[in-house]
């Protein structure tokens, strides 16, 4: 007898979470990428619904042509990037796209801090000194000594979501909150937080303490941080990105760091992604790289997982999609 199930596609990223995604076996015939690829005739005329993880949304559309799938109703992204898509030419062909950043923001405002205070502290370079038996009485220590994010200022580039987030956080450190965002917060959002707007860029950079990277990647925010907005910046700042590599001119950054003009970066996002061994950034001892972990929490997978089952559901019944872009 043939299967009343709608058919769904699940990115390979996330078939590493269907642990979190049991219910999808369950009602849906699913169909995993690398089946896919390997028979897009079978299967291609019967997928009505595609969940995916942040990284799939970069790769599947350079296996599969998934513009093509005729049967297509929605694309559920298990995350708040979808810079991968083409959404307009998906919107066109009534195709929908649902993203959940609600869910993401505080855990990758938690790590924005993980990433400042790791870089302001030498965390890395104090840690690798401690199993060498490095003691306060050696010459060596004073190399370790960091500096205080209390009381320091902090440019947020982003405020959106997670740029929101960030603020509220730095408000538990006293520091002084600036951000530069293309449509500019409310007065009240702005009082809730004590922070103050820049109009410019260039405004923003001058200042800082701790440059917070919140922004998606667009057009127009592709590199936008180049040679000459790092040379903006005090030599003494320290540059964090938990938004998206391409943000960052990633050659720039590296002559930046080597040729002082800032002090440190803390990196959860890089371009490429990951980098090939032996560049520059992973030799350095001023930066942090860790592997787009700013959501990897247990809690935060569960709930993305939760909801991007639930926005696919909506999508396939014609529902209501609170996420919808």
């Amino acid at each position: 007898m043939m299967s009343l199930k709608k058919t769904v596609l699940v990115g390979r990223v996330l078939k590493r979470y269907m642990a979190t995604l049991s219910s999808l076996e369950a009602e849906f015939t699913v169909i995993y990428e690398d089946e896919l690829c390997a028979n897009t005739e079978k299967y291609a005329n019967d997928i009505e619904g595609i969940i995916l993880a942040p990284l799939d949304v970069f790769t599947l559309p350079k296996l599969v042509d998934i513009h093509s799938l005729p049967k297509l109703k929605i694309i559920s992204v298990r995350g708040a990037g979808v810079d991968g898509l083409d959404v307009v030419a998906f919107r066109k062909r009534n195709v929908r796209i649902a993203a959940i950043p609600q869910v993401t923001a505080e855990p990758t405002a938690d790590f924005a801090f993980v990433l400042m205070l790791a870089t302001a502290r030498k965390l890395s370079e104090a840690v690798t000194a401690s199993k060498g038996r490095l003691t306060i009485y050696d010459s060596a220590y004073f190399n370790l000594i960091g500096r205080n994010i209390t009381g320091a200022t902090i440019g947020i580039l982003g405020m959106g979501n997670i740029g929101y987030c960030i603020a509220k956080r730095a408000m538990g450190f006293n520091m002084k909150i600036l951000y530069h965002n293309r449509t500019r917060r409310s007065q009240l959002d702005e009082e809730r937080v004590n922070a103050k707007y820049c109009e410019t860029l260039e405004e923003l950079l001058k200042q800082v303490d701790f440059l917070v990277i919140a922004v998606p990647l667009t057009t127009e925010t592709n590199k936008l941080i180049g040679q000459k907005e790092l040379a903006f910046m005090k030599p003494t700042s320290i540059l964090i990105n938990i938004g998206r590599g391409s943000v960052v001119d990633t050659d720039d950054l590296v002559d930046a760091l080597q040729n002082g003009i800032i002090s440190a970066a803390g990196l959860d996002v890089t371009e490429p992604e990951p980098l090939p061994e032996g560049h520059p950034l992973l030799q350095m001892q001023n930066v942090i790289i860790t592997p787009h972990s700013a959501t990897a929490t247990t809690e935060c997978i569960e709930e993305m997982s939760q909801q991007a089952v639930q926005n696919l559901k909506s999508g396939l019944s014609g529902g209501v999609i609170n996420t919808e872009l």
